[in-house]
């Protein structure tokens, strides 16, 4: 009797939402679900992890129209972005193509509005941040470009880059907050962060990238080793 009573009660626990959603923020860092319940979202994402962890895979080939692409720089894809809902691929041109994920179907492409090149690759897109309703992504040049997931292709600037007091952007990521970019080329300057809501800059400092200053400029005009990563947590 004591036994069925313990196993009843530990089924019981095992079942509460509130003990799956803890699990879940505490291991996975999710703060809000895509399945039904929370047990469900631990589950997918404990199987994504051991996927990954056993190198099980599967893949798609995703399609857009290759004649739409004037510069032959547009069909190289330089970085790429995650969210639960759409993969978003920069391209060397400065164009950013978006994909849903469920469908894997094209569902936006944006553009950024183009201004005097510093090199090659300078409007080669470094880095691309998801929140809906928007698309926020930086280029090499250092100009950060939004645009709304069902808007416009021609995105909005949202800051002007300065390659020669900065250096070259060599990599951006940010949150619903913030807005982080690495810079390299210019001592002193690596890392730029902006306020996600005002869109102003609020903090420049740290010299993490001085010793890879040449390479940063050489990131403009030649396709280059990855000199650093920037992630928000």
């Amino acid at each position: 009797m004591m036994c069925v009573q313990v196993c009843s009660t530990w089924q019981a626990v095992s079942r509460s939402d509130p003990l799956w959603h803890r699990l879940t923020t505490v291991i996975w860092g999710r703060t809000h679900r895509m399945h039904a319940s929370w047990r469900e979202e631990y589950v997918y994402r404990h199987q994504t992890a051991q996927n990954f962890r056993a190198g099980r895979s599967f893949y798609h080939t995703l399609h857009f129209d290759p004649d739409s692409v004037d510069n032959p720089d547009g069909l190289t894809c330089r970085c790429l972005t995650l969210s639960d809902t759409h993969l978003a691929c920069g391209f060397a041109d400065g164009t950013v193509r978006l994909f849903d994920l469920s469908t894997r179907q094209l569902v936006g492409t944006f553009h950024p509005h183009h201004r005097d090149r510093f090199g090659r690759f300078s409007r080669a897109v470094s880095g691309i941040v998801i929140t809906d309703p928007r698309i926020i992504f930086a280029t090499l040049d250092g100009d950060i470009h939004v645009a709304i997931i069902d808007g416009e292709p021609l995105a909005r600037t949202a800051h002007l880059g300065n390659v020669v007091n900065d250096g070259a952007l060599v990599d951006f990521t940010g949150c619903g907050r913030w807005w982080v970019g690495l810079y390299a080329g210019v001592p002193g300057r690596a890392l730029h962060v902006w306020d996600g809501n005002t869109e102003e800059l609020a903090f420049v400092n740290t010299n993490l990238t001085d010793p890879e200053a040449v390479m940063g400029w050489h990131t403009l005009t030649e396709l280059t080793e990855t000199i650093g990563r920037v992630r928000v947590t």
